[in-house]
């Protein structure tokens, strides 16, 4: 089949978001949504059992793709080791040794896995029949929380007061093993993201629900989980072992059940079919005699049979070829802005909402700055910015028009400090995220770097770039400048990777922002930070625009490109991988680096309070008047010399400080002092520890002496 290519006039695609997979497991807060995670592919799997001659042709297929299109393959091998020959005779014995297809296809998950790439991921999609995928669960669903599994749901078919788990439990062991190490030993293997941590947040969505074609089934009928209770029963202790089965159904009914149930417990009015040819939902009623909407518990009846049987008795089309889910009828609309960012975020009490901010919801607000006495002694005012991704559902022109007024309206506010709250954005569009960071400066910027894959793919996307009459002349001509090089250095052969090449030969960033700066900008990252998640935040930090603080970011460092229709012959396995690098303004990469924060904050710990404690730790970054944009920039570049000494310096390098100011002052007094210092700074180690009050005094006085010389002038 022919290749997808992205379409060139929109240019967000030029590097797209990481894989959805990952997107909707960040996102997934039902089960249905869960069950549904399954990246799209061009075929459902293959209806047969596989030959082995047809998995040897899959898996050669594979390694082809990887072969002519992975860009990172040398840096790869360099910096994990791998070894992709090796890796071919491997994955291929252990393919041709498979008994049935959906252990083929695990196979097939985790020699993409051996890449540990957030962008690169495997998929397939089982028909949306009886019999073609199996799932295993156990009932609810959860987050990461530190190193435990906390419970957020229950599933709909699932007692709510007599299970043994309730929400808000945490889960600390399975199996006698902790969370941790079941993960890596039974999920991270079958995907891997390249981020030890990101790999255990994301496979906490997978960690009791999974899908026969991604992860291997429970070898167990039943599982024991240790729990920390969160309202354990009078007298019980407070850490409990609960022994739960493992409940292996059909995917399809699995589906069916869920929905159905969750419209009675709704007393939904329709159901939601997605017509399998164009994707699209279609809501069904049911109507009485009265032509009247009938609710969908009114139609599963016991004497009926499951809800399953229930609707493949429902004379709808191909009933085996539907899907459904509940949908209100009456349903409400969405709230956006602020009102929207209160169901995961806290928000002060005294915040002024920016109406006209729905994209991206922000707020501005005042604190107090006191003294350490406790005493109040002035006011700051902080700006507040949620930019979950960089893929907005208008157009990228209205997105950058609405951040522009956003900052505008801080600054006419006296808004001093800008928190920016981009925690778990799984990317989007790269020329939106460089035309945002060009926003935060009143200077032009110097966006990152790209290496190209010097493959058909990225040729052929740039070439149609070059040749759009819907864009710009001055795009067009990027583009056709760009494709000579690139066509070139591919004649001159003997490379994977194109040489660095400036994203402004790509799109430009826009104008700088004149007249509209802050004093601190503090961006708030964590693990799931990918892509342009991982690329935003960098920029900023490249060009001394901002103060990361959080956990570093998962390391999604290049821009993917999907081959959904460019499957595996037989089994239909589709793949979409990493096709060039971004490379930072210091000549490295993101990918499996991430962004390292300026300031630690462990933001999964601030999970479960809507992110208040995240909100008080950037607070105390914009009170701290030693800390600025340029201040981090200069410990980062200090860090990476090997000439950072932290505030816990000894009393020396304290006293080389003051010493190197006083130097300023030309008065016989001021250079007996730098002398007395300079005596003291040389003293043997076993003098220091008393003669370090005399410092202290010593740089107190100089100190004196430098305001002396300044009044006299």
């Amino acid at each position: 089949m022919k290749k997808q290519i992205v379409q060139p006039s929109r240019r967000r695609t030029l590097v797209e978001n990481i894989t959805r997979f990952t997107e909707r497991s960040l996102r997934s807060v039902t089960m249905l949504a869960v069950a549904a995670a399954m990246i799209t592919a061009c075929d459902p799997a293959a209806d047969h059992v596989l030959s082995g001659e047809e998995k040897e042709a899959d898996m050669k297929w594979l390694f082809s793709i990887f072969s002519n299109n992975y860009a990172p393959m040398e840096y790869k091998e360099s910096k994990e080791g791998m070894k992709f020959a090796e890796l071919k005779r491997l994955y291929l014995t252990r393919a041709k040794r498979t008994k049935t297809n959906d252990a083929f296809y695990r196979v097939m998950y985790q020699f993409v896995a051996e890449f540990q790439d957030a962008h690169t991921a495997g998929s397939i999609m089982p028909a949306n029949l009886p019999d073609q995928a199996k799932i295993a669960y156990l009932g609810f669903n959860g987050v990461r929380d530190g190193s435990s599994f906390r419970v957020t749901e229950l599933f709909p078919t699932i007692s709510k007061t007599d299970f043994a788990l309730q929400v808000g439990d945490k889960i600390t062991h399975i199996d006698g093993q902790s969370v941790y190490d079941y993960i890596d030993a039974n999920l991270t293997p079958q995907r891997n993201v390249g981020s030890p941590l990101a790999n255990k947040t994301m496979h906490m969505y997978n960690l009791f629900t999974r899908l026969s074609l991604n992860y291997p089934m429970p070898n167990k009928d039943n599982v024991r989980l240790t729990v920390e209770r969160a309202s354990p029963a009078p007298g019980a202790p407070k850490v409990q072992h609960v022994t739960l089965p493992w409940i292996v159904r059909d995917l399809f009914d699995f589906r069916l059940d869920q929905a159905l149930v969750k419209a009675t417990q709704t007393d939904s009015k329709a159901l939601v079919v997605k017509d399998s040819e164009t994707h699209r939902d279609m809501q069904i009623q049911i109507l009485d005699q009265r032509g009247e909407p009938m609710s969908v518990s009114s139609l599963i009846n016991p004497f009926r049979g499951t809800p399953a049987d229930i609707l493949r008795s429902f004379k709808v089309s191909t009933p085996t070829s539907i899907a459904l889910s509940a949908a209100d009828t009456e349903k409400k609309p969405d709230p956006v802005g602020v009102e929207k960012l209160k169901l995961e975020r806290t928000v002060p009490a005294n915040a002024i909402s920016i109406e006209e901010a729905k994209i991206y919801p922000s707020y501005f607000y005042t604190i107090d700055i006191k003294d350490g006495k406790g005493k109040v002694r002035g006011h700051k005012k902080i700006g507040y910015i949620r930019i979950a991704d960089f893929e907005p559902r208008d157009t990228e022109e209205h997105a950058i028009a609405e951040m522009r007024g956003t900052l505008n309206k801080f600054h006419s506010n006296g808004v001093t400090t800008v928190i920016l709250d981009t925690a778990t954005n799984p990317g989007g569009s790269l020329s939106l995220a460089g035309e945002m960071a060009q926003l935060f400066s009143s200077k032009r910027i110097q966006l990152p770097d790209m290496q190209f894959a010097l493959n058909d793919n990225w040729l052929m996307q740039i070439q149609q770039s070059s040749l759009d009459v819907r864009t710009s002349d001055d795009q067009r001509e990027r583009m056709r400048r760009l494709y000579d090089k690139l066509q070139k250095e591919k004649i001159e052969g003997g490379k994977r990777l194109s040489k660095p090449y400036s994203m402004s030969e790509l799109f430009s960033a826009g104008e700088p922002n004149y007249g509209v700066e802050f004093e601190k900008v503090v961006v708030l990252v964590d693990e799931m930070n990918a892509s342009c998640g991982d690329i935003f935040p960098a920029m900023l930090q490249d060009n001394d625009r901002a103060i990361v603080m959080g956990t570093k970011t998962m390391g999604a460092g290049g821009n993917v490109v999907d081959h959904t229709f460019d499957q595996a012959p037989n089994g239909h396995f589709a793949v979409r991988q990493t096709e060039s690098l971004v490379v930072r303004k210091d000549g490295s990469y993101i990918e499996n680096v991430g962004v390292t924060p300026d300031v630690e904050f462990d933001m999964n710990s601030a999970l479960q309070g809507k992110y208040a404690a995240a909100l008080t730790k950037a607070e105390e970054i914009a009170r701290d008047k030693t800390l600025t944009n340029r201040s981090a920039a200069a410990k980062r570049k200090a860090k990476k010399n090997g000439t950072y000494r932290d505030a816990k310096e000894d009393a020396d390098g304290k006293m080389a400080g003051r010493n190197s100011d006083v130097e300023a002052i030309e008065s016989d007094e001021d250079r007996r002092v730098r002398r007395q210092g300079g005596d003291l700074l040389t003293a043997p180690e076993s003098e220091k520890a008393g003669e370090r009050r005399a410092v202290e005094n010593a740089g107190k006085a100089a100190e004196r002496a430098l305001e002396r010389a300044r009044r006299a002038r």
